[in-house]
């Protein structure tokens, strides 16, 4: 067995031929190390945030927090609750914030996994190999500017799909780096279900080419290759059967994580319901119009007026008022809102300098043959994001940016497979293009995390103002607080605030049983009639409360501003 130009010849049919290139372990660890040096460097000079809240729930969650001397949990609904019981287990042993080193250790690591495989990929020549890295790079710096719970897993299931493929799809395949990638795709399954799902199978179908390039066992490699992507399906399907049936063990979860299905079912596809549906939903329930509004507008926290029971009933009705034609018109309305010329002409923009950075690669080291495929994976990559931006009002970056760092790793795999001969001199151009553009990144990167850094400062010194008012209670409604800037990665708070989150969480069991012991009168009513509770909240979400107390207890109310900062806080008081 021979090394020839970062591949290696083996005897196959009774013939020698090239097989592909494939990581080693040592550069593998050398990469893992210096990555995670490099991020933990940044990451204690700029601390950075949280990128959404629904990274701060999970923590809280597992932590105990949810509400004033809850308990902790692995029911947290937007990751598998089998890695979060695992880490609920954990942290009795090791009492840190867990949640955030998990994402940490899995950005970093699949972040190495892109990285060496671009130095595999590159090619013979190390000006060639430096290139491909600062590709890798121009999509992997945006990454680290903050920690989300999608970036991560995204990331890990393009990385684990890539190093399963390389290695599936060689005369000897390696069992320690398919193990590897196996461990690798199903922490970013645990993670994120659909995000480590959506990052492996982009990965699998942009990997076609190098599938498809042997035609002597062209059938066995797609075979192969179409298996691994079936693979990745069946255990991501099977892992959240798995996680449906762990919450059947304990019926308020159960109940809790199925209002969740309701409630996505009756605002989200729900949200073009004519009004005379409406009305038949809130006649089943025993609604009034505005029961209805403070129950889409995350108010719905009254145990007896947006009980489970009542939810149910006029989820009930649902189903017999959309007919399934209407259903059916809503998913097609809802898939070709987005498919305009308005939205193909975004997505190029916002993926300007990952195409940059894989086109400056494949003309200046591409044959006819990768130039070609580059092609086709630009185009693929295109298709592949209008349709999942189908399912989003507009495609997030916590799902877009991994996705782009997918489609350049797929890019230096495939110009690996049809690379030309050229001059060393040849590369050096594309290097210092790619080199610029890493800098630029890092530059936003380092300049928004800067911000967000003096942002959180901030907003610690003005929760320290808020508790000089002394409430004995904030209630934190949806997005108003600024949850990310306060609960931050790898950080306990200077203070713990005595507060409860209403948000799609409201039917949590643990918040439903802290309102009952302490506020078994209802909470909108105690806020109303408790000065020292106080509602971090927009105005215009306050109206919905002021109805529902005159409807339900008779009551007048108005709202006044007891604090005004990057959030505001309200106490409502009775009119005399």
């Amino acid at each position: 067995m021979d090394s020839v130009g970062g591949g290696v010849i083996v005897g196959h049919n009774n013939k020698f031929r090239m097989d592909d290139p494939r990581i080693e372990w040592r550069t593998f660890v050398v990469t893992l190390a210096a990555t995670l040096m490099c991020v933990a460097a940044f990451w204690i000079a700029i601390p950075p945030i949280f990128l959404t809240n629904d990274d701060v729930s999970i923590r809280l969650g597992i932590e105990g927090l949810t509400v004033p001397g809850g308990t902790p949990t692995g029911f947290v609904l937007m990751a598998h609750s089998l890695l979060a019981w695992a880490l609920v287990g954990a942290r009795r042993m090791l009492p840190v914030h867990i949640w955030d080193l998990v994402l940490g250790a899995l950005l970093i690591w699949s972040a190495a996994v892109v990285l060496t495989l671009a130095w595999t990929w590159g090619g013979a020549v190390r000006i060639a190999r430096v290139a491909a890295l600062l590709a890798a790079l121009v999509v992997l710096v945006p990454l680290v500017g903050g920690v989300q719970f999608t970036i991560s897993s995204t990331l890990a299931g393009g990385a684990a799909m890539a190093l399963a493929a390389t290695e599936i799809l060689a005369v000897r395949p390696r069992p320690a780096f398919l193990i590897m990638a196996a461990s690798l795709l199903l922490m970013g399954l645990l993670v994120r279900p659909m995000g480590a799902t959506a990052g492996a199978i982009l990965t699998g179908l942009l990997l076609a080419p190098l599938a498809l390039r042997d035609t002597s066992a062209r059938r066995s490699r797609v075979v192969r290759l179409g298996g691994l992507i079936a693979g990745v399906a069946g255990t991501a399907a099977l892992l959240v059967y798995l996680d449906g049936a762990l919450y059947t063990t304990d019926a308020p979860w159960a109940a809790y994580q199925q209002n969740m299905w309701v409630m996505a079912r009756l605002f989200e596809w729900g949200g073009d319901l004519p009004a005379g549906a409406i009305d038949r939903m809130r006649e089943r329930a025993g609604w009034s119009p505005n029961d209805w509004e403070a129950l889409k507008t995350f108010w719905g926290v009254d145990p007896d007026v947006h009980s489970l029971a009542r939810i149910e009933d006029a989820y009930a009705s649902w189903a017999d008022v959309v007919a399934w034609q209407m259903r059916a018109q809503w998913l097609i309305r809802r898939a070709t809102a987005h498919l305009t010329g308005a939205t193909f002409l975004r997505l190029l923009a916002e993926s300007a300098v990952p195409i940059a950075a894989g086109v400056a690669l494949a003309i200046t080291q591409a044959r006819r043959a990768g130039l070609v495929a580059t092609s086709a994976l630009l185009a693929l990559f295109v298709v592949s994001c209008l349709a999942i931006e189908s399912g989003f009002k507009e495609l997030p970056f916590r799902l877009f940016a991994p996705l782009q760092a997918c489609f350049v790793l797929a890019i230096i795999i495939v110009i690996g497979t049809w690379r030309r001969q050229t001059r060393t001199a040849a590369y050096v151009p594309a290097a210092i293009l790619l080199l610029s553009l890493v800098a630029y990144e890092a530059r936003l990167v380092a300049r928004q995390a800067t911000a967000d850094n003096e942002q959180s400062a901030a907003v610690e010194r003005q929760i320290a103002d808020l508790l000089q008012l002394q409430p004995s209670l904030l209630v934190l409604h949806a997005d108003s607080f600024p949850f990310e800037h306060w609960w931050r990665p790898f950080r306990t708070p200077p203070v713990k605030l005595h507060s409860i989150q209403l948000g799609t969480t409201n039917h949590n069991p643990y918040l439903q049983a802290f309102l009952s012991i302490s506020y078994s009168q209802g909470l909108l009513r105690a806020i109303c009639t408790d000065p020292s509770i106080l509602v971090v909240a927009e105005r215009d979400r306050l109206d919905s409360v002021a109805t529902f107390v005159r409807e339900h207890y008779g009551m007048n109310v108005t709202w006044t501003e007891a604090y005004a900062g990057s959030f505001r806080a309200w106490r409502c008081t009775p009119q005399r």
